[in-house]
């Protein structure tokens, strides 16, 4: 499909532009400092890329699917409480120099999803027969809120940060190996599902609680995972 190309250089200051369709597009483009797309009543369904250039996407609380790319090069993006969906079949990948911020963000279908840099969410949710991989750049997820693995997780040698401000949870069908893991909540953490640690878990403030579930201390000839505070 086409490219669907909110603002240009000639774009007026202080534009807000709606975007209200029930239809998908191929593409959608945010190209000007100078405007606000805005959807408007129904989610967004994207064939292919996501792509802020400059300016403001804001969700207004509505989700967002893609299958392909996300690609921030400076714009923001406003998510509310909405939920972006990564639904390819063929690989995708999450930009956004200094790391992107989403609400909700969820992981379908067999493309690999690839982190090309760190990204903050309240919850994060991978799902059967889906994979997250932070690459070899060891990309750092922050969550809020929950990590839900029901499908595959590469965590590689980076860190799954949990920063929430109530008690999280880490849970899913599949059994995730983490590398580092680092608690920084007060209000604590559990885990619902057995889990696996190949590096570090951190625990800055709060309670991590193994729930009555097994949690794995990995060693290996090159490794041993250890807990620290």
């Amino acid at each position: 499909g086409g490219t669907l190309q909110i603002g240009s250089t000639s774009s007026p200051a202080a534009q807000i532009i709606q975007i209200n369709t029930t239809f998908s597009i191929g593409n959608l483009l945010v190209n000007s400092a100078n405007v606000n797309a805005s959807l408007l009543t129904n989610a967004l369904n994207v064939i292919n890329d996501v792509a802020i250039n400059t300016g403001t996407l804001t969700a207004n609380n509505l989700g967002i699917s893609l299958g392909k790319n996300w690609v921030n090069n400076g714009g923001l993006f406003v998510p509310g409480t909405n939920t972006v969906n990564f639904v390819g079949t063929t690989a995708q990948t999450i930009f956004k120099s200094g790391g992107e911020t989403f609400n909700n963000v969820s992981f379908s279908n067999a493309g690999t999803k690839t982190l090309l840099s760190v990204i903050t969410a309240s919850n994060v949710v991978i799902n059967s027969g889906s994979n997250l991989d932070v690459n070899a750049t060891n990309n750092q997820i922050t969550v809020r809120g929950n990590f839900t693995n029901s499908g595959s997780f590469n965590a590689r040698k980076g860190l799954v940060f949990l920063n929430g401000t109530v008690a999280q949870s880490i849970g899913g069908t599949s059994i995730t190996d983490f590398y580092n893991l680092t608690l920084n909540n007060n209000a604590g953490a559990n885990i619902t599902n057995a889990e696996n640690l190949i590096g570090t878990l951190t625990l800055n403030n709060g309670t991590f609680n193994t729930n009555a579930q097994v949690f794995t201390m990995v060693s290996t000839a090159t490794n041993t995972a250890r807990i620290a505070q």
